[in-house]
């Protein structure tokens, strides 16, 4: 599926920046590789960084590579040795060495390997908390939500993820998120009325239509991210759903970055990362090590999670102060649009394995459906 499964690939920096991890390790030292597409700087970077700082204290070498932006979150399994360079990769290995680990986005890994469980916390309005309002400028819009995506990947979605994975030989050491999705339209669109008179763009395939479904488009036109700025140019497209990373990355190259004046925050759906490991490296390790690399996966994830949440809110406030009027979905226009995906769920929870996730996600989310 053609789709920016992450906005990391498109902030991603020119060139391949390598930080070698100090000495030559004796030949008999544990040495591993993790990558991330994100450049030096983020809070995605940083993870892995600290991932390199935490293995070099209990004696092994992790060598962190800032991928460029021709590389995709696709290469990076391919340079892993999972599945066919060119069938999972989009081309052929070309690292010196082949990667041990990498920072992936949930969606990728969940089609890569037919785990399609791994995608239900992208289903529409599901973590997408109930308005409120901010009683200051500073205060984070998404904190509810955000809560709520705390609260179903602890609960169900931690533990799940990493038995699935396990079963495909990667080891979770690590968590991160790419974030909620909200509204960039060409005029508002806090109202049913009003988002009846916009077309807006999905990504290729079913579940992203999925979440843009509720809301009551005049169209959802299906289009690559590649294709996304000559459309809403061409004002045959007045809108389209991302992170705010992801909308600011676009608007600055676009030549439509002044159509696109109105941001209406929705929080539809949540994309989950994780940190994997080749599950052969990992049990190469001595518990230590295992120890200090992955440690509390809920406290470290959670601080990672903060982290991308205020670069997100960073950048909401920036595309803020060029312009953009920053509206929220009333509470009965939110009710009204979480009721409507309610049916939109019940077309991706249907296989046996899904629906039984997802009957734990409803259980640890019982008092706000």
């Amino acid at each position: 599926m053609q789709r920016a499964l992450s906005s990391l690939s498109l902030v991603a920096l020119l060139g391949v920046l390598c930080l070698d991890a100090g000495a030559t390790p004796a030949a008999d030292a544990l040495s591993l590789r993790l990558a991330t597409v994100a450049p030096l700087g983020t809070p995605w970077s940083e993870q892995i960084y600290e991932a390199h700082i935490r293995a070099s204290a209990v004696g092994a070498t992790l060598t962190p590579i800032f991928h460029p932006a021709g590389c995709s979150e696709w290469d990076l399994l391919a340079e892993m040795g999972l599945g066919e360079p060119g069938k999972i990769g989009k081309r052929e290995a070309t690292l010196e060495a082949p990667l041990d680990g990498a920072l992936l986005p949930l969606p990728l890994l969940a089609e890569a390997f037919g785990l399609p469980s791994l995608r239900l916390l992208e289903l529409p309005m599901l973590l997408s908390a109930p308005p409120t309002r901010a009683n200051n400028r500073n205060e984070d819009p998404s904190a509810a939500s955000a809560a709520l995506a705390d609260r179903a990947l602890e609960a169900v979605m931690m533990e799940e993820v990493a038995r699935q994975l396990e079963t495909k030989g990667l080891v979770v050491i690590g968590w991160s998120e790419i974030g909620f999705r909200h509204l960039f339209t060409a005029g508002a669109a806090q109202t049913a009325e009003e988002r009846a008179k916009l077309v807006v763009r999905a990504p290729n395939d079913p579940l992203s239509v999925g979440m843009l479904t509720p809301f009551g488009w005049r169209g959802i036109q299906q289009i690559a991210a590649s294709n996304l700025g000559p459309w809403l140019k061409s004002e045959l497209l007045d809108g389209f759903d991302g992170t705010p990373l992801f909308a600011g990355n676009l608007l600055a190259i676009s030549d439509a970055e002044g159509r696109v004046n109105s941001i209406t925050l929705t929080h539809h759906s949540y994309e989950a990362a994780v940190i994997v490991l080749r599950k052969d490296r990992w049990d190469d390790m001595e518990p230590a090590q295992q120890l200090a690399i992955r440690g509390d996966l809920e406290a470290r994830g959670a601080q990672a999670r903060q982290a991308v949440r205020s670069l997100q809110l960073d950048l909401l406030k920036a595309l803020s102060s060029q312009g953009r009027e920053v509206r929220r979905l009333s509470v009965e226009e939110h009710e009204r649009v979480v009721r409507a995906a309610e049916t939109e769920r019940g077309r991706f929870t249907l296989g046996p394995q899904e629906a039984a996730v997802y009957a734990r996600l409803r259980e640890a989310l019982a008092d706000t459906l």
